[in-house]
């Protein structure tokens, strides 16, 4: 099974609903600041709601590697969009399944427009969600590849941005349950999310990274509008007048 398909059946889970819902309750904080004319959330694109629906940027695209339910077909590490064609960039659990995690973000510095914003979501290494996703379990323990993610410390991530230009503006941790449906659920278990919060942030479960992309040394003018646009030969399911396609030779 592909590891973007494990994250959706996970997600469409017991506890994946859990995840993805407690996801949409911190995204409207992150995003209500960030403007523009064009988002798109890389990975995961076939889950509903999306994960920007609480933004402002005025058009909205999902990517997945398999179109059920997205709007474009293509591979993070070959984004089908032009330079500097977005301002806004959602990137769920991406980083953990690509072979070529360098490359995502190659592509994702290459087409976010200067003060553009990128948010990465994922596992946290450092807590006890990090270490049942590092010994199998969750996603990745149906997952027919290596059956494990590959996790990345916030200090390795903030070098890997920083050389793409990228300054880190928030990090946010969520989830101080233990990974498990029932704790997920109970009330009993609630004082683990205030107590987490309050005591030992850096140890939630899931970890939201918001990056901002560095304005260019060059005079940049942003056009008074701009459309989603793909490059020509992407497979896109969206109606033509929502997203359309143009040629680079």
């Amino acid at each position: 099974m592909e590891p973007e398909q494990a994250l959706i059946d996970w997600y469409q889970g017991d506890m994946g609903r859990q995840v993805w819902s407690r996801l949409h309750e911190e995204m409207p904080g992150l995003l209500g600041e960030m403007f523009g004319y064009v988002g798109v959330q890389i990975g995961l694109g076939a889950l509903s709601p999306s994960l920007l629906v609480s933004s402002r940027v005025k058009q909205q695209a999902g990517l997945a590697t398999a179109l059920s339910g997205a709007d474009i077909l293509g591979r993070p590490e070959a984004l089908p969009f032009g330079a500097e064609a977005l301002d806004l960039v959602v990137l769920p659990h991406v980083l953990e399944f690509s072979s070529d995690p360098h490359q995502v973000l190659r592509e994702v510095d290459r087409v976010l427009v200067p003060d553009g914003h990128a948010i990465f979501i994922g596992f946290n290494p450092v807590s006890l969600w990090g270490l049942w996703t590092l010994a199998g379990g969750g996603p990745w323990s149906t997952s027919g590849s290596s059956g494990r993610a590959h996790l990345y410390t916030q200090t390795r991530l903030k070098d890997w941005l920083a050389l793409l230009g990228f300054d880190i503006t928030e990090t946010r941790y969520l989830l101080y349950r233990p990974p498990s449906r029932r704790a997920l659920v109970a009330d009993r278990c609630g004082w683990l999310e205030s107590a987490g919060r309050r005591r030992f942030p850096m140890f939630g479960g899931i970890r939201i990274i918001a990056a901002r992309k560095r304005e260019s040394t060059l005079t940049f003018i942003k056009p008074s509008r701009r459309r989603l646009r793909v490059l020509s030969g992407a497979t896109i399911k969206t109606a033509p007048k929502a997203i359309s396609s143009e040629r680079h030779d």
